[in-house]
This record gives structure tokens, sequence and C-alpha cells, in this order.
């Protein structure tokens, strides 16, 4: 594989400096797997990808019996862990960190993290579709030393989020690799000379400035294909995906225009949030495509028949009446008239003489009934009235005393009886 060829060889022309001689040796992966914060009683050892970020941990476990026998921590002169990237959710930082005890593949879960140390080496991640070169020399030389203190590397950030290979991907086939370049045999240890005089301490220079960065190095020569895998479950397709489902490997759903299948049984796991998420018990199909342009509008159909007319529907109650508007203002009330003039007074006759009182006089006759009241409305001047008629003229109402037609206006006949110029009246009560 190029990354092998690229790597290997410059670890051992680093060595050749030192040796005279190296070679290369790959460590074999026994285990990979991850564990999540959120489902923190789940084992993810039989996935395809590994998670680093979001809240997961990625774990790697190397097996060092590839290496010569009596291989000492002198000798190994590099260590490389190469990792292949599948997807970038968000750039960030990776660390390595060695663990500190045991854990299983098919065990592991959040709930039983096994110890870990501090870390040995940090990288930037921005770009799926890239190797990644983590130099862990001191750390693989320790495991040599102290084959028991070898319980592989996790993989965390606190910033980044991706997705890499696991050993069990046959899509991509790129598994986390340990490159382990051996320094040649050495000669025997010479007896140590003795100490020279320690030398002055001399003025610390200034900084120099930064050079120029490398070339692009050019892309190794492409690997060999690995072995095809057994082949899968057939799908089975279910239609859109329900939450109450019992769904087996390799059922497909559909949700939101997209369509997944399933990598675990499982029930109730939504397969967008869990893609999205840590992943595990889903993996995508096909996403939702790109909604087309809409189509031209077709032409107009023809007219289609007057339908008949339907019954007429029942008459609708009467609307209630609306409120009374409010009172219009009074008119203005008109100019008083002039005042005629006053008629002149007459002059007062001499006092007559009293005379003597007069015996009383029997009670004379009943004299007999008067005519019957008759009323005939508002007076009027061209109607014959006869005795007893009543009329009314500005707000009072009079009776007839003689029969007459309109000579004189009622209002005046009252004030001129004496005169014997009006017919004679008598104005009624009220």
């Amino acid at each position: 594989m190029k990354k092998r060829v690229v790597f290997v060889l410059s670890t051992m022309i680093a060595a050749l400096f030192v040796s005279g001689q190296a070679f290369g040796e790959d460590a074999t992966l026994m285990g990979d797997t991850y564990i999540s914060s959120a489902r923190s009683g789940s084992n993810f050892g039989s996935q395809t990808n590994l998670y680093v970020g979001n809240g997961n941990t990625s774990f790697l476990q190397f097996d060092l019996a590839t290496l010569p026998a009596g291989t000492t921590a002198g000798q190994i002169a590099k260590a490389t862990l190469l990792l292949y990237v599948n997807r970038v959710n968000s750039a960030g930082t990776i660390n390595v960190l060695p663990v500190t005890s045991a854990w299983s593949e098919s065990a592991l879960t959040f709930a039983s993290t096994p110890g870990l140390g501090t870390s040995v080496a940090a990288l930037h991640v921005s770009q799926a579709g890239d190797y990644l070169a983590v130099d862990v020399t001191a750390l693989v030389q320790g495991w040599v030393s102290t084959p028991a203190s070898n319980f592989g590397v996790a993989l965390t950030s606190n910033s980044a989020y991706v997705v890499l290979d696991s050993k069990e991907n046959d899509q991509t086939a790129h598994a986390a690799e340990l490159e382990i370049a051996l320094a040649g045999p050495q000669g025997a240890i010479g007896p140590p000379g003795p100490a020279g005089p320690a030398g002055s301490v001399g003025a610390a220079g200034p900084q120099g400035a930064a050079g120029p960065a490398g070339p692009q190095g050019a892309t190794g020569l492409t690997g060999a294909a690995g072995a095809t895998g057994p082949q899968g479950p057939p799908i089975s397709f279910k239609g859109a995906w329900v939450d109450s489902a019992a769904y087996s490997i390799g059922d497909a759903v559909a949700e939101s225009g997209s369509s997944y299948v399933a990598l675990l049984a499982n029930t109730g796991v939504d397969p967008a949030t869990d893609v999205a998420g840590s992943g595990g018990h889903w993996a995508v199909l096909a996403n939702q495509g790109v909604t087309g342009a809409t189509g031209l509008t077709g032409a107009p159909g023809p007219q289609g028949p007057t339908g008949l007319t339907g019954a007429t529907g029942p008459q609708g109650p009467t609307g209630l009446t609306g409120a009374t508007g409010p009172q219009g203002p009074t008119g203005l009330t008109g100019a008083t008239g002039p005042q005629g003039p006053t008629g002149l007074t007459g002059a007062t006759g001499p006092q007559g003489p009293i005379g003597s009182t007069g015996a009383d006089g029997a009670a004379g006759a009943t004299g007999p009934q008067g005519p019957p009241v008759s009323f005939k409305g508002t007076w009027d001047i061209g109607t014959a009235y006869s005795i007893g008629d009543a009329v009314a003229e500005s707000g009072s109402s009079y009776i007839a005393l003689l029969a007459n037609t309109g000579v004189i206006r009622l209002s005046t006949s009252l004030t001129r009886a004496a005169t014997g110029r009006s017919w004679p009246t008598k104005a009624l009560p009220g």
C-alpha cells in the first residue's frame, strides 16, 4: 500500500543514519472499537467505523509478536501509527493516549471504560480521505521493554468529530496500522570514557526565522486490493421508519427523503439521529436527492359540462336588529313674533249708590236641560257651529252658546262679548 511504502522508507532512511541499516515490521491490529457516552451500555466491536469526538472515544490494540524474537527497545528506530479518515463531521484536534488497563473488543462499553494515561501525541484533522501519521516511538519502546503494559491506545477529542475505518470495514478497507522501523544489529557497547570537563554555558542566540514549508511529497503507490468480505444479509425494505417497529440486520427504511439500512437489530433508534450522532445501528443507503426544477405548466383542459343547479338551501335565520342610532340634535327654536298693540282701556263709570238689601226671594224653577256638548275638533273659520259644539284653538277648548259661522276668531270673542260683536262662547276647563 502507498502509505506503507512512504512511511517505511522514511523511517528506514532515518534509521540508516543511526545504525547503517534498518528494516520494517507491521504490528498486527488485534482489536478496535469505540464507546459512546450517549449509549453507555452498548458495545460497537463489530462496527465498520470508529467514531472520535462528540462523546465518542476509539480504542486500538496491536500485537507486537511480529517483531523478531529478542527485539529490544533500543532497536525500535521509529514507530508510526497510521489512521485513515473516512468522514469529517467537524475539524479539530485528536489526542492519542495510552490505555493503562485491559479491555476487550467484544465487551468494551462506556460503562466499562479502562484507565487512560496522558496524551502522547496530538494531530489536526480537517479533510476526509486523508491518512494521518502519528509518531508513537516512545510508547512502542515502552511496550517492548514491558510487554504487560501494552493495552493499546485511545483516540479522544474535545473539538473534532471524525469517523475512521475499522478492521471490519470491507468497503474502503483502511484499518489502522502500526509501522515499526527496526535498527540493524549493533556491536557490543564499549566501556564509557572519562567524563570531560563541563563547558561554560553560552548566551542564548536569537530565535531564527521559520524556514519555508517544504514541497509536497509525491503520492505513493496504490496498494493491492484487500480480500472480498463475506456477503452481507439481503436488504429487505420495510417502508417508512416507525419508532415502535422492531428491525433486523439488513432491514431498510425511509425517513425524510433518505433511506437507511440496519447494521444491528434495534427498536426505536431513529436512523437520521443515529447516523448524525455516534452511529452504529444504521447506515445511509441513499441521501435525499436535490429537488428538481418545476416542470412546465400543462395546457388547460377542455371546459367540462355545466353541472346541475343544486336545490335551494333553506332560508337562513333573520339577522339581529341593529342598535338604534343616537337621537339627532333638537332643532333651533324659531324667533318670537312681535307683540301686538295693547287695546285702549275704557273709562270707569261713576260708582252708583248702594241699594238696600232685599228680602231673599223664593228659589226659581229649574230651567230646561241644555243641549249636549259635541266636540268638533280644531276650530275652522268656514264651519257652521250649533249651540253646544266644542272646538280647540291655540291649546284651549271652547263651547258655542249661539249658532255661528266663523264670524270672528275664538281668541277674541270672549274679550268682546259685551259689545255684541262676537258669537257668545264659553271656555271649557283645561
